[in-house]
């Protein structure tokens, strides 16, 4: 009994201390629409005004800020939505400053009008935005605006950065992210993007503007997983110089267009949806990837350098591509490893080529060996003209693949592939997961290891059983 009264007493002594240390309810009358940490606020504002770096701010309503008030956040805060919904200014839109760190979490949305005239939410130099959970961005668009713009940087000393999760709904009526405003701005240092979830915008889906130039700390760009829709434009457009990661399901009137940077696809599908009605210049096709090079519009098409290891590239449209490459140099840089390739139809409803190539000749002289791997459905290219020379597409075959290739009876080349029978296995020989030794895959581990391995995992178990022991004691106690 008087250990009862001992264990009373000290809850009661742990009670009063919390409301000495001001611990406040929670849950909030009606007239409160935000609460800061634990504490009751009569709005997002006020939240956001007496919040200090690193506080969380969880929505009780929806918060309008369409009228005159600006969001524009320059702390470290994170806003649980809480299943509401914030609709900003179509003039500013969420504005996140140099120094701001805004975290947009849980379930609810962020939004504007349709009479939309900026983005949705504009990223400062110097900031970070995340965006986690299941929060949707729903962009109504307004011309040349974006869900969420990147603004360009050229201060080497502060860093941007964007993350947008796995479980995040972006829709537009314009762009989705766009990296660089228009015209005004050539570098975006020291920016970092990483990008999943399920997009869908009328215009671009990701964008690098052309203006931004080659730089060492130039933008990257992971498109990590997700699916990317365009349903009037090239999804991924690599207008301006950065460096990119890609594995996603994109889809768009094109699905990517190179006309600058470096760009890594290793994995994930690629479709040509349909004819692109977003402008004569900009991403103006219908291939699953087109490759630019020497546009005079854009000063920063330099540098191209696309890798392809992975993926399924496909033209869904008669006289489309899967790879469309035009006008680049010397310099530019093209290697496909692995993937498979698949063009669409001529209008004799011939199944096209994979490749199509501006001044093809001349392009195999500068670009020798750049296929290792791959599966090109109909075959890699047409028939090549230069001048009185006629290449054949077998002769364009061996100019450009690295290693060796088969042509099935339907044209389809296979890149990479072994050409011999493989040798009979050994039904005594162990399979991998049999038990190898993985340091030494071709020995099989000695009884002195089974032994020891055995003894370990007798160990492990002993010392989890006496973990839960001790941990039982504690409860009882």
């Amino acid at each position: 009994k008087k250990m009862k009264n001992l264990k009373m007493f000290a809850i009661g002594l742990a009670a009063m201390a919390a409301m000495t240390m001001g611990v406040h309810a929670t849950t909030c009358a009606d007239n409160a629409d935000a609460m800061l940490n634990d504490v009751c606020k009569s709005d997002l504002h006020a939240a956001l005004t007496d919040a200090q770096e690193g506080d969380t701010i969880k929505l009780l309503d929806n918060s309008n800020w369409s009228s005159s008030q600006n969001l524009k956040i320059s702390k470290k805060v994170t806003i649980d939505l809480n299943g509401k919904t914030i609709t900003v200014n179509d003039s500013t839109g969420l504005v996140v400053l140099k120094g701001g760190e805004v975290t947009l979490t849980g379930t609810g949305s962020v939004k504007n009008t349709s009479s939309a005239s900026q983005s949705l939410i504009v990223v400062e130099a110097g900031s970070t935005l995340n965006v986690e959970g299941s929060v949707k961005l729903i962009h109504e668009g307004g011309n040349a605006t974006a869900a969420i713009l990147v603004k360009g940087n050229a201060d080497e000393s502060i860093s941007t950065n964007v993350t947008v999760g796995n479980d995040v709904t972006v829709t537009s009526k314009n762009h989705g992210l766009v990296v660089g405003l228009l015209n005004d701005q050539t570098t975006a240092l020291n920016t970092k993007v990483d990008i999943a979830g399920k997009w869908t915008t009328a215009a671009y889906v990701a964008k690098v503007n052309g203006t931004i130039v080659y730089n060492e700390d130039a933008p990257e760009i992971n498109v990590i997983g997700g699916t990317y829709t365009s349903t009037g434009a090239t999804a991924l457009y690599a207008s301006g110089y950065a460096n990119w990661t890609v594995n996603g399901t994109v889809k768009g009137a094109q699905a990517i267009e190179v006309r600058s940077g470096k760009v890594n696809v290793t994995g994930g599908s690629y479709t040509a949806t349909g004819t692109n009605t977003k402008g004569t210049n900009d991403g103006n096709g219908t291939n699953a990837i087109t490759i630019v090079g020497g546009t005079a519009n854009y000063p920063a098409a330099e540098y191209i350098d696309v890798t392809i290891s992975g993926g399924e590239f496909t033209a869904k449209e008669d006289n489309s591509y899967a790879i469309r490459v035009v006008g680049v140099d010397e310099d530019s840089k093209l290697a496909i490893s692995g993937g498979k390739f698949t063009s669409g139809k001529d209008n004799d409803n011939k199944q096209l080529p994979v490749m199509s190539i501006n001044n093809a000749a001349e392009f195999m002289e500068d670009h020798k060996n750049i296929i290792s791997g791959g599966e090109f459905i109909g075959g890699l290219t047409g028939e090549v003209t230069s001048g009185l020379t006629k290449y054949s597409s077998e002769e364009v075959l061996k100019e450009l693949a690295s290693a060796e290739f088969n042509t099935n009876e339907n044209g389809t080349v296979v890149v990479g592939t072994q050409t011999s029978e493989p040798e009979p296995t050994n039904p005594d020989t162990p399979s991998a997961g049999d038990g190898k030794d993985p340091q030494n895959p071709s020995e099989p581990p000695k009884t002195g290891d089974n032994i020891m391995a055995f003894v370990g995992l007798g160990i492990a178990s002993l010392a989890v059983v006496g973990l839960g022991t001790k941990n039982l004691k504690k409860q009882t106690n």
